[in-house]
């Protein structure tokens, strides 16, 4: 117990100067900041520059992962030639059960506090929750109450505060963790209701009266979490300990891999070698960017502290000579006064001050006039804040703002755009690394070890049919041997979904190309060019947005411009127009001319002959 608490208090000591740092990112993403040495009159205005690049980032990594089919591959690395493999079924389990433990939002929150400080801290664990069913029966005695108890096991999934993790010096990020300590306060009725834990009956325990924002906010400033007099409800706090256990005096290890809960910082609760399967804590901890030589790598907002700061405080001279110009300052002759203590009160409309005799013309009160705010402020905040959007990833262009001059070229709309698709590239890649693909191992080892008939959802339910049958009713020796083998976990998603709009954008431009290539166009499969273009989007149900024959139909439009770009065959088929036109006026002249002819017949033969002149067979066949 006495090692793991000084293991916690080098962690806090080594780590000081960067949590510090941390803080001052995780306020600003807050956007707060401290006025104690202010007047009241200062101004106070922050601009939420941090929040609003924070937001953006997160909403961009989660519309990747909307955009991705899947967020985790796995792969059978030992799957025999012509032999089934296991891993589709991983596969679908781990993506239906993410689903279920509510993935998406657990990392929009991981996500967003390891954008706002330096890094995220995922834990994946296999819970078994009390659950009751009561029931009233009639007794000896009367009406009772009865209830049967039964442990749901069902997987946990959480993102933990960063100020409450602790880690070795040798944790180098993902699942490679020297040890870790995590802080957190449990309900003692809990952990009594849960079991297997020691010692609970000499906790008393403390009752809460702080919110759990302000139980936050103190572990970032590493105050002393309040606690008030002892309620119905008590909770103590637990120091949740896993690493190796080592002879101080020797440096030899004593336990290796050891998993040790402490209450209140004074008794252990629980005690035993590491029960997982995967050997490893349950633990996942993440950079958004890599700072080479360290962990935790960095956030977007470290690197831009200072220069938020120099905004803020122009911001706030503006606001202040605001006030000077709209409420100047005065300049009083106290001695034309009747009554000088008037002036202390202060100067506001409907106040009335009384001239001494002989001060009746006297100019009591005379505005200070101050100097006007350079221009030059102007000019420096914006170039702060094209700074500040650089640091942060995040320009107006990604914002869907405008250039504050409006004075942006298409080139240079581009060119950013393509600048900042790169760093969101390498920071997905990064992430699908480092965070994802170990999620969706760890996903699995927690099923694979723990999930039974009594599991919500159980085997059954996730993969249905036999094969989910058989796996809630095999021995743990059988279930290793049948099913485990060797996968390999990966994640493309975010990354490939960033190819697509890249893929897309390339497409667009060599579009433009091509609409300037002229005869050249003859050579482009224009159905196939639109096809590409079209699935770029990635559109869910895209094919509806088609007309069935859309080939046929674009195949004309390739003839069509074939055509146009070339001058030969305009030419051409202009003169075969004006041949088809030519013969058709002349077909229509022979047949006037033998209307006019036949209706001179009619007329001097009468319509009779002429009938049978005309229709011969018509004739013959009445006789």
């Amino acid at each position: 117990m006495e090692q793991v608490r000084r293991l916690r208090q080098e962690s806090i000591d080594r780590n000081s100067a960067l949590m510090d740092t941390a803080l001052a990112c995780w306020e600003q993403y807050r956007n707060e900041q401290n006025f104690d040495d202010k007047a009241s009159w200062e101004s106070r205005i922050t601009l939420a520059k941090g929040h609003a690049a924070i937001k953006h980032f997160v909403a961009n990594m989660m519309k990747l992962m909307t955009q991705a089919p899947q967020w985790v591959t796995v792969e059978d690395v030992e799957a025999m030639q012509g032999q089934p493999s296991f891993a589709p079924v991983v596969e679908a389990g781990v993506l239906k059960m993410g689903d279920l433990a509510g993935h998406r939002e657990v990392l929009r929150d991981a996500w967003e506090y390891s954008a706002a400080t330096m890094f995220g801290a995922l834990k994946v664990i296999w819970q078994f929750t009390p659950t009751y069913h009561t029931t009233i029966e009639q007794g000896e005695k009367g009406m009772q109450l009865r209830q049967q108890e039964r442990l749901v096991g069902r997987l946990g999934l959480y993102s933990v505060d960063p100020w409450k993790i602790h880690f070795g010096p040798r944790t180098r990020g993902g699942r490679n963790i020297d040890f870790i300590i995590e802080d957190s306060d449990a309900d003692l009725a809990a952990l009594h209701d849960l079991g297997g834990f020691e010692n609970l009956d000499q906790f008393q325990g403390s009752a809460e009266k702080m919110s759990k924002d302000d139980t936050s906010e103190a572990h970032r400033k590493g105050t002393t979490v309040g606690r008030g007099d002892v309620t119905i409800r008590r909770s103590i706090e637990l120091w949740d300990y896993w690493g190796d256990l080592i002879d101080e005096s020797t440096q030899k290890t004593i336990a290796r891999n050891i998993h040790i809960i402490i209450g209140d910082g004074k008794k252990i609760v629980k005690f035993e070698p590491n029960r997982l399967w995967d050997q490893k804590p349950p633990y996942l901890l993440f950079s958004p960017l890599i700072v080479a030589g360290r962990f935790p790598g960095g956030g977007i907002l470290e690197m831009n502290l200072e220069v938020k700061r120099a905004i803020d405080r122009i911001a706030q001279m503006w606001e202040e000579h605001l006030h000077f110009s709209v409420l100047p300052m005065w300049e009083a002759t106290l001695s034309a006064l009747e009554n000088p203590e008037d002036v202390a009160t202060g100067v506001f409309p409907g106040k009335i001050f009384r001239k001494k005799m002989g001060q009746e013309n006297s100019q009591i009160f005379r505005p200070l006039l101050t100097q006007p705010l350079s221009g030059d402020s102007f000019n420096t905040v914006l170039a702060f804040d094209k700074e500040y959007q650089r640091g942060t990833f995040i320009t107006e262009q990604t914002q869907g703002l405008i250039d504050a001059k409006g004075e942006t070229t298409a080139t240079e709309v581009t060119q950013t755009a393509m600048a900042s698709t790169l760093i969101l590239a390498d920071i997905a890649n990064h992430l699908e690394q480092e965070c994802l693909a170990p999620l969706g191992e760890m996903i699995w080892d927690r099923m694979f070890q723990f999930m039974d008939s009594t599991s919500s959802p159980n085997w059954t339910q996730l993969v249905g049919g036999p094969l989910g049958q058989m796996l809630d009713t095999l021995p743990v020796e059988l279930k290793i041997e049948a099913v485990r083998g060797q996968y390999t976990f990966k994640s493309y998603g975010l990354s490939r979904a960033i190819e697509r709009q890249a893929n897309r954008q390339g497409l667009v431009g060599w579009l433009t190309t091509v609409a300037q290539l002229g005869p050249a166009q003859a050579i482009i499969n224009y159905p196939a060019l639109f096809k590409r273009v079209h699935e770029s989007f990635h559109l869910p149900n895209a094919d509806e947005l088609l007309v069935p024959n859309y080939q046929a139909v674009l195949q004309q439009v390739q003839a069509a411009l074939l055509v146009q770009s070339n001058p030969a065959a305009v030419a051409e088929m202009r003169n075969e127009a004006a041949a088809q036109k030519s013969a058709a006026q002349n077909e229509a002249m022979l047949a006037a001319e033998d209307a006019k002819t036949r209706g001179s017949i009619i007329e001097s033969i009468g319509k009779e002959a002429a009938r049978a002149m005309f229709n011969p067979k018509k004739e013959k066949s009445n006789e």
